[in-house]
């Protein structure tokens, strides 16, 4: 599960719990043998979730993805280069990317969230173009689209 213990040197404030099973059943396919761990619990934001290792059969895609809420450009930096770090720069979108495990990752200003939940819909629509031009995600050219300027 190198996967958990890449984000966790990222972000110590995830906690994991890796369940490792002490006997398979006869019946249990070879895939399910040879993996290290079954499952893993953790918990990312106050948010619990549990992972099972399925193997190289069960593939990661965009259905789903993490997002991690930033206020400042500092935080959005921190976490796109740490979470970037070889992965697949093609799958890099909008604040979308892919870890280097195929894990995708929303990394969202706070901005965004304020500018798109208001009502001035050609602000929204200016953020929007912005956004729509930029892989890594810059809070100062949104709020400045978004101004008009």
């Amino acid at each position: 599960m190198k996967c958990f213990s890449f984000i966790k040197d990222i972000d110590s404030n995830l906690s994991l719990l890796f369940h490792i099973p002490k006997h398979l059943p006869a019946n249990t396919p070879n895939l399910c043998k040879s993996l290290q761990a079954s499952t893993v619990e953790y918990e990312l934001a106050g948010q619990k979730f549990i992972a099972i290792n399925g193997g190289a059969s069960f593939k990661l895609s965009e259905a789903v993805s993490f997002v991690i809420d930033c206020d400042s450009q500092e935080k959005i930096d921190y976490y796109w280069n740490k979470l970037a770090e070889d992965g697949n720069e093609e799958n890099q979108v909008c604040g979308w990317l892919k870890d280097k495990f195929g894990l995708s990752w929303q990394i969202m200003p706070d901005i965004i969230l304020k500018i798109f939940s208001g009502s001035d819909t050609e602000k929204i629509d200016r953020a929007m173009g912005a956004v729509l031009k930029m892989k890594k995600i810059n809070a100062a050219e949104i709020e400045k689209a978004a101004s008009g300027e």
